[in-house]
């Protein structure tokens, strides 16, 4: 029973053990995994909040651009005539723009809104090429070259028909001047200085002028006149006309300019604060991992230490119920080889108690084989060793009680003198087997009844008689009583003397212990 038990302990030990090895790599693996997880999050969001810093770049770049771009196409567009870099750098908005579309891939909104700059871009060359083409054609000078050119057609063609018959008008102007003369000679200083001032002389200039006048001649440069007249007309009207289309093309250009530019900026600050705010909702979210990360962990290291307390607490109880079992199982081993030993101290006392009975009967039975006329204390001595042996035999019964070495004794009144007799007269035949004289000196015929285990004190008797007649080869076995009373109380001395080997001082420590 007790293998049993502890083959069943060992195996719970076992489970046990296996079970919380089993739950430890569960959390470790689990723990990794949390782990490795968090990592991986924490890795992919560093990686978002890293990203930004491109698209932000970027934003800022299109932002710099974008309003450089005005100034750019009016400068280019004036003073750098027929050198577009105006346009070649708006292709290059649209590369960074392109460049920017692949930084937002899969952001719906932000995509729209990099769609929306480049329609507006495409929108602002559009009207700048219009714009071009406006002043491309007030800058030609093809129209005005053709009036200019139909005017000097219409000049040759004037002279060509002149002729031969054409009158000429001769009208004389006469013109008298009135200027005063020059004087002949220089004066002296002195005559300057103190002369008198003379009077003033004038000289009179008769001045003819003809002129000619060819009278064909002039109605034919009135004609002329006219028709230039009329052309001159139709250039400044049409120079006016394309100043006023370029004006207001101008107009146009700089408003829509302006228009298109803010509105690009405004977008692109509506990219640029997404993007800052998309940085700030990551390291939210990074710290959140990281957060949930640490929570997950620690959940998991306090639910393994409660259970690791818990398998403790279970192993611990194993191992005491173990101890206890431990503890059982030696007291039961030394229960058994109590009971083994004490199987051994039985079988020794009974052989020595009974053997003494015994041997009395054999030895009265064989006086009586002898006799022809059997005696009656002969009789009766080996009725008493036979109801002593039977009483020996009923002790030999009640074994659980001789085990556990607890002895009850049955107080009941009995006559002294009657039990020293027949413990005289059972073990008499041994003492004469071995040609011992065995004296008896007592006398209790006075005392009467007392209150005792007699059964215990034959067996002690018979025990000490039986051990003198054992080790005495010669000479005689003295047993003697003496008793005194006290308050109703007999208290007896027991002596037993013999001529035997005797016993040293080494044996003398020893004699009281079993079987010695």
């Amino acid at each position: 029973m007790a293998a049993v038990i502890q083959k069943r302990f060992l195996r719970a030990i076992k489970s046990k053990v296996i079970i919380g090895f089993l739950f430890a790599c569960f959390a470790l693996l689990l723990a990794w995994g949390i782990s490795k997880f968090a990592f991986t999050r924490m890795l992919s969001t560093v990686e978002e909040i890293s990203a930004p810093n491109d698209r932000l770049r970027l934003v800022n770049d299109l932002s710099h651009k974008i309003a450089r771009l005005d100034q750019l196409q009016r400068d280019e567009a004036f003073n750098k005539q027929g050198n577009y870099s105006f346009l070649r750098e708006s292709r290059k908005l649209r590369a960074t723009l392109d460049t920017l579309k692949g930084l937002y891939f899969g952001d719906s909104l932000q995509l729209a809104r990099i769609k929306s700059i480049k329609n507006l871009l495409s929108d602002r060359d559009k009207q700048f090429v219009d714009y071009l083409k406006v002043r491309e054609t007030l800058v030609n000078t093809k129209s005005f070259s053709e009036e200019v050119q139909k005017l000097n057609d219409l000049v040759v063609k004037r002279s060509v028909q002149t002729d031969s018959a054409i009158l000429t008008t001769e009208t004389t102007t006469s013109t008298t001047t009135v200027a005063p003369e020059e004087e002949q000679k220089s004066r002296g200083f002195l005559s300057k200085l103190f002369g008198k001032k003379k009077a003033d002389v004038y000289k009179i200039i008769n001045e003819e002028f003809k002129v000619k006048r060819d009278t064909l001649n002039a109605k034919a440069e009135d004609s002329i006149m006219k028709s230039m007249t009329g052309s001159l007309k139709n250039i400044e009207l049409e120079q006016r006309q394309k100043s006023q289309k370029f004006l207001k093309r101008e107009a146009d250009l700089s408003n829509a300019s302006n228009a298109l530019t803010a509105q690009m900026l405004q977008i692109l600050r509506e990219v640029e604060g997404q993007a800052v705010a998309q940085i700030d909702l990551n390291g939210i979210q990074a710290k959140q991992v990281v957060n949930d990360g640490i929570t997950q962990i620690t959940v998991i290291i306090i639910a393994f230490f409660l259970l690791t307390v818990i398998m403790l607490y279970f192993i611990l109880t194993d191992i005491t119920k173990s101890n206890r079992y431990r503890k059982e199982l030696e007291q039961a081993k030394d229960e058994a080889e109590y009971h083994g030993k004490a199987k051994q101290r039985f079988l020794s006392n009974m052989s020595h108690e009974i053997r003494t009975p015994l041997q009395s009967i054999l030895g009265y039975a064989e006086l009586i084989s002898q006799q022809e006329s059997p005696k009656k204390k002969d009789v009766d001595a080996i009725y008493q060793s036979s109801i002593h042996l039977l009483q020996i035999v009923n002790e030999v019964l009640d074994y659980n009680r001789i085990i556990s070495g607890k002895f009850t004794f049955d107080a009941r009144p009995f006559n002294m003198s009657d039990l020293l007799s027949e413990v005289i007269s059972v073990i008499r035949p041994q003492a004469a087997a071995k040609s011992l004289l065995l004296v008896a000196d007592f006398d209790i015929n006075r005392l009467g009844m007392v209150e005792g285990d007699g059964f215990r004190l034959k067996q002690i008797l018979l025990n000490l008689l039986g051990n003198a007649i054992k080790f005495t080869e010669s000479g005689q076995i003295k047993f003697s009583v003496e008793y005194k009373v006290r308050k109703n109380q007999a208290y007896f001395t027991f002596t037993v003397k013999d001529t035997g080997v005797g016993m040293s001082e080494a044996d003398a420590k020893i004699v009281f212990n079993e079987f010695e």
